[in-house]
């Protein structure tokens, strides 16, 4: 009898070690960039974002993650080295004055690590290295200065400890005016191509009427392509345009144009129908395509969003040929004329 408890409890002691290994909220550090009414809402029913927001103030910004350390007063300068990498081979590097930093846009439900080297009576102390966990939250929101709602199309679960990558493709507001004025500012800019190193900016505003301001290059620089391929706006977005979604998915189906931004005006319409579709062709839960589009009522969007908006893409990609809302929208897509290769190289790079 006693050793079938040993063996029982050598079982569930494995299961527990297991199950912490996996969760969230393990012995690392956790830290949480949402905000509390960002929380409530992720954690709670969809249909009551208007409660939380309402799309006429910023609220789609993530919280800063401070992060100190001790050391003496006489220390001038400090560098900081963060990595998902134990082994540091790929890191940032912070330089601060004082013993503590701010860091943002940092990746959800992922480990980091850090350490800060600095001189002390002539000599380099290097502290020990620590890890801390960003907490489990969708989406992974972003804080780019001079625009509003911007976030992470990636990190979202598609199966049992399996999440599409981030840091490949971003959703967000325009980046300049009707009149060309460029409205992200440059620390903005800055932080679009140097740490989130985006390479192609792909913008569906409509170029009929100038709504993109007649630009031929990205706000971003000449290190991002600027891809333009305009959609219809008011309505249906998805009705309205599913004669460019095959040029729309030629531009993530190039493995080359990755990290991509897309943006319309706002960033919830057009550019929500486009989330919506690669979120639901990776197996993103209905639960989060929902979540995902209004949380765009967090950004100062100055109008608002219904769920009955994902309920009638939902119901023109359901006819489709398929058992999974997954397998409808490829099959969906693959009827519209969007390239079968396009779609397998989307797939293949959301989710390896």
């Amino acid at each position: 009898m006693k050793k079938i408890f040993k063996k029982i409890f050598i079982i569930l002691s494995a299961f527990i070690i297991i199950f912490i290994l996996n969760s969230c909220n393990s012995n690392v550090s956790e830290y949480e960039i949402h905000t509390e009414a960002q929380i409530t809402y992720l954690e709670g029913d969809y249909k009551l974002i208007r409660i939380y927001a309402k799309g006429d103030q910023e609220l789609s910004k993530p919280k800063p993650i401070t992060i100190s350390w001790d050391a003496s007063k006489d220390v001038k300068e400090f560098s900081f080295y963060l990595s998902k990498d134990n082994k540091f081979n790929d890191y940032r590097l912070f330089k601060t004055n004082i013993a503590q930093i701010e860091l943002i846009n940092l990746e959800i439900h992922t480990n980091y690590y850090w350490y800060v080297e600095y001189i002390q009576d002539g000599q380099t102390i290097k502290t020990e290295v620590q890890s801390f966990i960003i907490d489990c939250h969708n989406p992974r929101n972003l804080d780019i200065d001079g625009i509003t709602n911007a976030r992470d199309l990636g990190g979202y679960k598609i199966g049992k400890n399996k999440y599409t990558n981030q840091g490949l493709i971003y959703r967000t507001a325009r980046f300049n005016e009707s009149d060309g004025t460029i409205i992200i500012t440059e620390k903005g800019i800055k932080e679009m191509v140097d740490v989130l190193k985006i390479k192609t900016e792909l913008d569906v505003r409509k170029t009929s009427d100038n709504e993109n301001g007649g630009i031929t290059s990205s706000p971003l620089g000449d290190s991002v392509n600027y891809v333009s391929v305009p959609m219809k706006s008011g309505g249906n977005y998805l009705m309205l345009n599913q004669s460019v979604l095959k040029d729309v998915f030629a531009v993530f189906g190039n493995e080359e144009n990755y990290p991509i931004v897309i943006h319309c005006s706002i960033g919830t319409d057009r550019t929500g129908v486009i989330s919506f579709l690669i979120n639901a062709l990776l197996g993103v839960s209905e639960e989060d395509l929902y979540k995902d589009y209004l949380f765009s009522m967090f950004g100062l969007i100055n109008n608002n969003r219904m769920p009955s908006t994902i309920d009638k893409y939902i119901d023109m990609i359901s006819s489709s040929e398929g058992n999974t809302l997954k397998e409808k929208t490829y099959n969906y897509l693959i009827d519209l004329g969007v390239a079968k290769s396009d779609l397998d190289n989307l797939i293949s790079i959301m989710t390896r």
